[in-house]
């Protein structure tokens, strides 16, 4: 079989943001044809992009259609539906499979019995790193929302980095970009060891909690995988942890890289003082080992962003972007979209979307919202992901969203559990606990039924912020087209 070469060719950044500096070329790889099963994902869809661009043929499937794979089709890049073995290409060099493909797919098995080469998401991901300065961005929350700052950052300092991001960035209107420099941005999955499928040079692991636990035996196990992953950073490399995070600081004893910490403590070697928070923006001095280099002006809000720009300045400084670069980077980011983002522009009613799916993700979201819209009734829809994170975390979610004033849980997003663990937990379970931390809550079986209690009962005075990893965003469009009228 061909396979992917540990060099590779990469094309100009069409970006038009400043001349690359760093450019590296590599000799020509052979081209090949890859057939992605499952590439509506945010990982998939980002990797369909960065190999097209090389110049390799992809396909693709999904089990149904979304704006993700509408988006890929317009830019030449078929996706079939349903999933069946027909779908792979008579000539087929490589079928990638997301995490979610199991091995009964129909796709997966076709693969099988053709003896085509079988490759796991995270696989191709570590391959079409090599070659380049890898900075990977990792932790249980932050990482997305700190791989796109950087991305921009290195981009508009002229670095053109080829980066892999699990979110849209809003000025970009994509995840994923093949660039002419030497660096490759990549948010790194620690679900099933992922991570340890990359060699990068440099690593920031934003903080280390309990998550995923229908696949991790517990926390320790956890720390142990992100341990794994800090010692592949060689020696020369960089790690950036958050000194207050003592399981992300156990994570990496005995790492040999050089580590760097961060936090809102001046023992920290990258720490900030906030100087003003005002709504959607934040000021704060960055300071280096007690060297002062300037205030960053970011459009975001909450202490956990400035944490996450701290990480993103330690592996700029690292690369050797200057502070005046780092800063500009920082005062002109957009945000990612499903981050805390505003969508309702100038319509009566605040609409936010956020992919907050864990306890303290939810937490800093509804913190975050009262921040910035403190005169307003603070509704909350969220939709739980998995059967199992909703049983593994059930009373720490009841706690955390019974902080808003109104709460509204539809079905739980079914991703992953087998049929039994489906038996074990329901959303009226997560309603009655919330009622019980003397929160607000109601159960509704749908979108619509969602759709129908916003429009009867928000008002003016009311913020809405919807949360989750599956499909919960499509209710906060349609509501404002509603709005909108």
């Amino acid at each position: 079989m061909r396979r992917l070469s540990p060099t590779r060719t990469v094309s100009r950044s069409a970006s038009g943001l400043l001349f690359p500096r760093g450019k590296e070329s590599s000799p020509p790889m052979e081209k090949m044809h890859y057939h992605m099963v499952g590439i509506g994902g945010t990982g998939m869809s980002g990797l369909a992009r960065i190999l097209k661009a090389e110049g390799n043929v992809v396909t693709g499937s999904e089990i149904t259609l979304t704006e993700i794979t509408r988006a890929l089709e317009g830019e030449g890049i078929p996706v079939a539906c349903p999933q069946t073995g027909r779908n792979i290409p008579k000539k087929c060099d490589m079928v990638v499979c997301s995490a979610a493909v199991p091995k009964t797919n129909l796709e997966y098995k076709a693969a099988k019995r053709r003896r085509i080469a079988i490759r796991k998401y995270p696989e191709v991901v570590g391959e079409v790193m090599s070659g380049k300065s890898g900075i990977a961005f990792c932790g249980t929350h932050g990482k997305t929302s700190s791989a796109a700052l950087a991305s921009h950052t290195f981009a508009i300092s002229g670095c053109d980095p080829t980066f892999l991001v699990g979110g849209d960035l809003v000025a970009y209107e994509t995840n994923s970009r093949v660039g002419s420099g030497r660096h490759f941005i990549v948010e790194a999955c620690e679900y099933q060891r992922s991570f340890l499928n990359l060699s990068p040079e440099a690593v920031v692991i934003t903080n280390v909690e309990a998550d995923h636990l229908d696949y991790y035996r517990n926390l320790d196990d956890i720390i142990a995988a992100f341990g794994a992953f800090a010692g592949k950073v060689p020696k020369k490399g960089l790690l950036v942890v958050n000194a207050a995070d003592a399981n992300a600081k156990e994570a990496i004893k005995g790492a040999r890289a050089e580590v760097q910490t961060i936090g809102l403590c001046a023992k920290a070697d990258w720490n900030a003082r906030i100087v003003t928070s005002s709504p959607g923006r934040t000021r704060f001095e960055i300071r280096y080992r007690g060297r002062g280099l300037g205030v960053a002006d970011l459009g975001l809000i909450g202490e956990h962003n400035v944490l996450n720009a701290l990480g993103v300045a330690a592996v700029a400084h690292w690369a050797g972007l200057r502070s005046a670069e780092i800063l500009h980077g920082m005062s002109t980011f957009r945000g990612v979209k499903r981050r805390f983002e505003v969508i309702s522009g100038s319509l009566p009613v605040t609409v936010i979307d956020d992919y907050a799916h864990h306890p303290t993700e939810i937490s800093k979201a509804i913190a975050a919202a009262r921040l910035m819209f403190p005169d307003k009734e603070i509704w909350a829809l969220f939709q739980p992901h998995q059967y199992s994170r909703t049983r593994f975390f059930l009373d720490e979610f009841a706690e955390v969203l019974a902080a808003a004033d109104y709460v509204v849980i539809p079905n739980i997003y079914d991703v992953r559990d087998p049929a039994s663990e489906r038996k074990k937990v329901g959303p009226r379970d997560l309603v009655e606990r919330i009622r019980k931390c003397g929160g607000r809550a109601e159960y509704t079986a749908g979108f619509a039924a969602a759709l129908n209690l916003l429009e009867d009962e928000l008002t003016p005075e009311c913020a809405l912020i919807t949360m989750g990893a599956g499909d919960v965003n499509a209710v906060a469009y349609e509501y404002c087209r509603r709005l909108a009228g």
